[in-house]
């Protein structure tokens, strides 16, 4: 979906929804930030060398949460904001059907995507259920635009 598309279904929910996921989204930044924070980097001296290791962000997160029947917002926020706070340059989450309450989380958490993995997902999506109607959500005009161009 385009940013625009999550920014409207975010607009749709109910003010109380909407502080709800403001408020969850907050309180999990400042969480991530404080665990990324207590991570560091270790290299110690062992006989013959030394060993340790490091703390680094994957350049691209994949998420998934769950929509249709029993939408899980919460499971948008927490990967999608916990990747990144981490430090993951995008994030994209992947939902099956997703009502308005998932699209809003997404607008929230900031995720984003790489066209050519979001190609290659929707095609995959397509190839193992050839009832499955494979949805894209993304924050990014341009991302929509990418994918469709990649899937062309």
């Amino acid at each position: 979906r385009a940013p625009a598309q999550m920014k409207a279904a975010f607009e749709r929910l109910p003010d109380a929804q909407k502080r709800v996921l403001e408020r969850t989204a907050n309180r999990i930044r400042v969480f991530a930030r404080d665990q990324r924070n207590a991570l560091a980097n270790v290299i110690t001296t062992v006989p013959g060398g030394q060993c340790g290791h490091t703390v680094a962000p994957v350049d691209t997160a994949g998420c998934y949460a769950p929509g249709g029947r029993y939408p899980l917002p919460s499971t948008a926020l927490m990967t999608a904001i916990t990747a990144r706070v981490a430090g993951c340059a995008r994030v994209w989450v992947a939902s099956p059907h997703p009502q308005d309450i998932i699209l809003a989380a997404c607008h929230v958490a900031d995720a984003s995507a790489d066209p050519r993995v979001v190609a290659a997902d929707l095609l995959a999506q397509a190839e193992h259920d050839v009832a499955a109607v494979p949805i894209l959500v993304a924050t990014s005009e341009a991302i929509v635009a990418e994918v469709a161009a990649e899937l062309a």
